[in-house]
């Protein structure tokens, strides 16, 4: 069965253009004829013009086309503190071992300030090394963060919980 990134979904199925769509569903079906039904977040699909690359945030990727899987050949980390408190900083470091094609800050944080869920977090070579998001943590919990780096060869996702 082929494999279907979302990113490659996006550019077999959309007409370029600039504008954003919002909370989109993308049907579409691979050369065997199975098909993938793609749910967007309310952010929807975005085209940048300048690099030709389309990019969305799932929220859902549902049916037999859609044998999605890392694949990628490269790693994503994320390294946390091991404890939080509320209203103080601290820093979230990521990083990829590969340009990658886009990364994404992905899951909403719920109780923090400065993780930008659904946002492009880098784009191209910018993404290769290391990197550090900000946060503030806004009320007490545990906090789940999650990044999700793609290119040409899948793509590679990292998750962390500090409490």
């Amino acid at each position: 069965m082929p494999r279907l990134t979302c990113a490659a979904a996006i550019a077999a199925t959309l007409i370029a253009g600039d504008a954003i769509a919002q909370g989109v569903t993308l049907n579409l079906s691979t050369p065997q004829q199975t098909t993938c039904v793609v749910k967007t977040d309310v952010h929807g699909v975005d085209y940048d013009s300048a690099t030709k690359i389309y990019s969305a945030t799932t929220t859902s990727m549902t049916g037999t086309g859609c044998s999605v899987g890392g694949g990628g050949d490269f790693a994503v980390t994320l390294s946390v503190p091991a404890t939080a408190t509320v209203g103080v900083p601290f820093n979230v470091n990521w990083s990829t071992s590969n340009a990658s094609a886009v990364c994404v800050f992905g899951t909403p944080v719920s109780g923090m300030s400065g993780w930008y869920a659904g946002l492009k977090a880098c784009q191209g070579t910018a993404c290769a090394g290391t990197h550090t998001q900000f946060v503030t943590p806004t009320a007490p919990g545990s906090y789940v963060f999650n990044i999700t780096c793609t290119n040409t060869t899948g793509y590679s996702e990292a998750t962390i919980v500090v409490h």
